[in-house]
């Protein structure tokens, strides 16, 4: 394992600096964007009630897996962008961007035109429900994948803000976003509250988001401005990144979504909503560790090669970091499962929500602990690697989630992701070194990755389930809880001599970080 001090050299600490910033841009603008949309959902139900707030997301569900138009080619624009912006190409940078956003509007007009002529049809067989239940259920269809176009849209434009690394920029723009999204999910199903007046609501929050990120990029990306023509050099280069990127998003993103279409075909629409809210509480919290780690995707694509000691450090210090905090604010979901989903929503959606939330956070714990990793591999370009394990991931979960449900019922909704993030979670920690470099040892890369994400299972799980009567004391327990994982995966560590190096030097870090301030 490298030991270098990550604030050692100047160059190192001012890495680490521009990290730490843009991290905390991000899970500042995240903090925001979670208390408008947490505020949003109990309003929601009440108006909607939870069968027809379960058909809505079962509908969005249905779109979920095409999210890998805008996910991966604002993946491809990042990866080719940094690097292009990092040395001031700025024609080449402004072609590529062009390119990818032509290609992302083309692939969105197509599956508008073929969902809202299909996806009704498919819906009503499906899930049995009749047009009547939802107005017109190719009405509903329409406003969702328009609403969906706008979001991939604004997947690529947003690319553009974080390969400039002005994640400030792109923090404002998130706040403005989420405020407006809110507003209009609250303003549209208060006055029509109904599957439509959801996704209206939706829709028109996905075009305002698009709208102000297209703002901020123009300011703060300015030289990617004015857009020039398409080159098929360019869509060749993006085609490549996502020769592997595109299965494995699918396939992830279908997998994602596989719980969901199972209990929307064997149990009632009321279960669907009641795993609804459960997803939305665990994908809240797991979303905002990514948001504190993504800053680390065009750091890595930005920086050339793979086996300089800097960017070992990195991704050896910021794999303990993003864990810790993963565990932390993931694992006093466990027990808390029951008391925040009856504060937040009811009691009644308690009852089959927090068994279902418990059995996602777990999952959710062990999917953290490859974020860094996968983040490292799409900068340096091993999306080959990515791509295979994707798809045996989304295999494994399809096919537990297949048998664990139909056979045991709902209550066994998220176990299929549970088998395998182990499993994902085990190889990725195998070939880690080879990707990094041969002085690392797959047990360095276990105690950096692993021992945080067993505190938060051991604390997590080591308590039953405890009750809130309000809001600050579940807010007071949830924080003792988060404290008990972070002193716990301190003592963990110090018991091991690389995870001991390693927290030195993460320690010695921040504190140079913080003492320039």
């Amino acid at each position: 394992m490298n030991r270098q001090d990550p604030g050692a050299a100047p160059e190192s600490r001012a890495a680490w600096g521009r990290l730490i910033r843009n991290s905390n841009w991000n899970f500042a603008a995240f903090g925001i964007v979670v208390a408008a949309n947490f505020l949003t959902v109990p309003f929601v139900v009440h108006r909607l009630g939870m069968a027809q707030f379960g058909l809505a997301g079962l509908i969005l569900a249905m779109l979920a897996p095409l999210m890998f138009i805008g996910t991966v080619l604002g993946q491809a624009c990042v990866r080719e962008l940094a690097p292009m912006m990092a040395a001031n190409d700025v024609v080449a940078a402004r072609h590529m961007f062009s390119s990818a956003l032509v290609m992302c509007l083309v692939a969105s007009l197509l599956v508008l035109l073929a969902f809202s002529l299909f996806g009704p049809v498919g819906l009503r067989n499906f899930s049995g429900v009749e047009s009547a239940a939802t107005h017109d259920l190719f009405l509903v269809v329409f406003v969702a994948t328009l609403g969906w176009v706008a979001q991939q849209m604004f997947l690529v434009v947003q690319s553009t803000i974080v390969s400039a690394q002005h994640f400030q920029a792109l923090a404002i723009a998130n706040v403005a976003s989420a405020v407006a999204s809110a507003a209009c999910v609250l303003a549209a199903t208060w006055v029509l509250p109904s599957v439509l007046g959801f996704l209206l609501g939706t829709a028109s929050g996905f075009l305002l988001t698009l709208l102000l990120t297209a703002l901020q990029a123009r300011r703060y990306a300015g030289q990617l401005f004015p857009l020039m023509p398409p080159r098929m050099a360019d869509v060749r280069r993006i085609l490549a990144f996502c020769r592997w990127q595109v299965p494995a998003q699918l396939s992830g993103a279908f997998a994602l979504q596989a719980d969901r279409y199972l209990l929307g075909s064997t149990a009632t629409m009321a279960v669907v909503g009641q795993f609804n809210v459960a997803t939305r509480l665990q994908e809240v919290v797991y979303m905002g560790v990514l948001k504190i780690s993504e800053v680390l995707f065009p750091h890595f694509s930005a920086f050339p090669g793979n086996r300089d000691s800097h960017q070992v450090s990195v991704f050896m210090a910021s794999s303990w970091i993003v864990n810790a905090i993963a565990a932390a604010a993931l694992a006093p979901l466990i027990p808390l499962s029951a008391a925040l989903i009856a504060l937040w929503v009811g009691a009644s959606a308690a009852e089959v929500g927090a068994p279902m939330l418990r059995t996602l956070v777990t999952a959710g714990i062990l999917g953290s602990g490859i974020n860094v990793f996968s983040y490292f591999a799409m900068g340096k370009g091993y999306t080959k690697r990515l791509g295979v394990m994707s798809l045996a991931h989304a295999a494994t979960v399809v096919v537990s989630s297949t048998v664990l449900i139909l056979g045991w019922g709902a209550l066994a909704a998220g176990m299929g992701f549970v088998v395998a993030n182990v499993l994902r979670l085990v190889w990725a920690t195998c070939i880690t070194p080879d990707i990094i470099g041969s002085r690392m040892r797959v047990s360095d890369v276990a105690q950096s990755t692993l021992l945080p994400l067993a505190a938060g299972l051991l604390v997590g799980w080591g308590f039953g389930a405890i009750a809130a009567g309000s809001w600050l004391s579940l807010l007071w327990n949830y924080a003792l809880l988060a404290a008990a994982v972070l002193l716990v995966s301190l003592v963990l560590s110090v018991c091991f001599p690389a995870s001991r190096t390693l927290a030195l030097s993460v320690a010695s870090g921040l504190r140079g970080h913080f003492s320039q301030r």
